[in-house]
């Protein structure tokens, strides 16, 4: 036959439980190493931490002389020594309220655990099948949606990295394209040398550049006709110094056009492949690194290409295992989404623990329930009867409740009806005020013009007097409201 222990706490005997039931009630803390327990075979009480094996972490001292044992097969549980049924009311009656709702909370939790686990057998009553069925499909929906945000994790992860690399390709591609329309300027340049040089057939590439270039050799020769002759007086010198700086502006403003038109020049060969046509030896240096710029080109165009078609398979599979697209937009808002319905599950989930926490506790009797859960629901109903009673005991100032604590201190009530008197007795007088007032004068234009309202005569007298009179009846509701809930905390009528 199984070990029966028995314990004492608060002056009374509990029990009996197994020997495994009294490890778990030493493990959760709610049976303390200076509690008194006993079983068949002891001839005395003894301090929980003198067992052996009961509190891991503290080893059991050195047992002295063992007492004399009762007369054989008695069985009986002999009675608490004085000091000893003393000891325990005495801790207890002195734990502050701080402890004891340490401990109801400590209780609560481990009575909801224990009753939404299915590995702990309970009685299959109704209240707690339903708690834990809905308590299951909670738990599968929560792994689902949580094991949904993971994959969301993967994929973006997966997809930013695709994505990441097409943009790093698409980038050194335009920067290649780049560096080759750099070269135009010094291709359309040497192009237009090598027309001059008679190296370069003419072509239409080459109009408005060689237009500039007559226009400048007209210019210069314009320039030059203005010269004074050496025996030139001194008006007739400046006049022609003029003219010639005239000339000069006219040379460096068709001058300014000349860069604009080569790099027109070369960027009208580049994108009509037609650089081979002005191959000539002002150009063939630069014709080589065209030709080395252009296959760095294709080799990026194939790499982005390569890059933008696994993205887009990518894509296709995120389409049929997420049914979402794959952008990170869409990513983003379906992880929102997926969070909120977690934060929602897990709130219900909340609700559901305090709703069963409310059942176990003004139902437990009615469920029946046994062995070391019915134990504990007698443990907190008992723990927080303590409570009530240390608030029912310091005065009648403290209210104690299931869930918390509220102070209802009667001056503190008072003040908070006067100051709320204050504030809304001034705006309140404007509903007192003659109605010709109202009808002219907002009640925002009364609270803002307060100095002019209190100059007036025959206003003053009814905003100080409304005024007044919130104060004194917001005070006294205040005083009323705290009078009848120290009325309901005492449980009176």
């Amino acid at each position: 036959m199984e070990t029966q222990w028995y314990y004492a706490q608060q002056g009374q005997r509990l029990g009996p439980v197994s020997s495994e039931q009294l490890k778990e009630l030493a493990a959760a803390g709610r049976l303390q190493p200076s509690d008194l327990v006993w079983k068949e075979g002891m001839a005395q009480w003894a301090a929980a931490d003198r067992i052996e094996g009961l509190f891991s972490a503290v080893q059991a001292p050195t047992p002295g002389s063992p007492p004399p044992l009762p007369p054989s097969g008695t069985g009986e549980m002999p009675p608490l020594s004085a000091a000893a049924a003393a000891q325990a009311p005495r801790a207890n009656t002195a734990m502050q309220p701080a402890v004891l709702r340490q401990k109801i909370e400590g209780l609560r939790q481990s009575l909801v655990q224990e009753v939404l686990n299915p590995q702990v057998a309970l009685p299959n009553v109704e209240p707690i099948a339903t708690f834990r069925k809905e308590h299951s499909q909670l738990q599968e929906q929560l792994r689902q949606l949580q094991h949904r945000l993971q994959e969301l994790g993967k994929a973006k992860a997966e997809y930013e990295l695709l994505d990441n690399a097409c943009q790093q390709q698409g980038k050194e591609l335009a920067a290649a394209e780049k560096a080759l329309v750099q070269l135009a300027r010094p291709l359309g340049k040497a192009a237009f040398e090598g027309l001059l040089a008679g190296l370069v057939q003419d072509q239409p590439t080459f109009k408005d550049r060689f237009a500039v270039h007559q226009r400048i050799g007209e210019l210069q020769a314009e320039h030059d006709r203005f010269a004074p002759p050496s025996d030139a007086g001194m008006i007739q010198k400046t006049k022609a110094k003029a003219q010639q700086l005239v000339a000069a502006g006219k040379i460096k403003l068709e001058e300014m056009k000349i860069g604009k038109l080569e790099e027109q020049i070369g960027r009208e060969l580049i994108a009509s492949n037609q650089e081979e046509s002005v191959r000539c030896d002002h150009t063939a240096e630069i014709l080589t690194a065209f030709a080395k710029h252009r296959g760095v080109i294709a080799h990026h165009r194939q790499v982005c290409e390569t890059a933008r078609e696994a993205l887009d398979t990518k894509c296709q599979e995120l389409a049929q295992t997420l049914q979402m697209a794959g952008t990170t937009k869409s990513f983003d808002a379906e992880r929102q989404s997926c969070e909120a319905q977690i934060a929602q599950v897990e709130h219900q989930g909340r609700v559901l623990k305090s709703e069963l926490l409310v059942q176990l506790v003004t139902c437990g009797e009615s469920l029946s329930v046994e062995g070391i859960l019915g134990q504990r629901l007698r443990e907190l109903r008992d723990t927080q009867a303590q409570l009530s009673e240390w608030f029912h005991s310091k005065g009648g100032q403290q209210l104690a409740t299931a869930d918390g604590y509220i102070n209802i201190n009667i001056p503190s009530a008072v003040g908070v009806g006067t100051l709320i008197g204050l504030i809304v007795g001034y705006p309140l007088s404007y509903f007192f005020q003659p109605g010709l007032l109202r009808a002219m004068v907002s009640l925002a234009d009364y609270i803002q013009h307060i100095d002019m309202v209190f100059s007036d005569k025959h206003l003053v007298g009814t905003a100080v007097g409304v005024w007044i009179g919130s104060v004194i009846v917001f005070a006294l509701i205040g005083r009323m409201l705290s009078v009848a809930i120290n009325k309901k905390r005492d449980g009176n009528p």
